[in-house]
């Protein structure tokens, strides 16, 4: 629950630095998160039987995202504290050489 608030806080951050309202932002991150949601079965699925191998989206997809949502944070000098752990663990991850399993097995770096 942190961690979705969190990235709403980093993303109206972002979104004020080019002039965008954070409730306009507000309004749309709530459609998206919505559907969003839908993959939670799915990925509860995954983790519980621990099938990593046919993702629908790869480690490495999301450390790419993260490795840009951290540049661009700094250049609209937002913070990218809320972002920093997330990416932290993926990056590990892909060092470990799991940057082609499922996003799912982050779960496992928790453990």
């Amino acid at each position: 629950m942190y961690a979705m608030f969190g990235g709403f806080l980093h993303g109206a951050a972002m979104m004020r630095s080019v002039g965008v309202p954070a409730a306009e932002f507000g309004r749309r991150a709530a459609a998206w998160v919505s559907a969003m949601a839908q993959s939670f079965p799915h990925q509860g699925a995954v983790i519980d039987t621990a099938t990593y191998t046919d993702p629908i989206q790869s480690i490495a997809f999301h450390k790419a995202a993260l490795d840009a949502i951290t540049r661009a944070s700094r250049d609209a000098h937002v913070t990218p504290d809320f972002v920093a752990p997330m990416k932290t663990l993926l990056d590990r991850q892909v060092a470990d050489g799991r940057g082609a399993l499922g996003f799912e097995r982050t779960f496992e770096e928790l453990l």
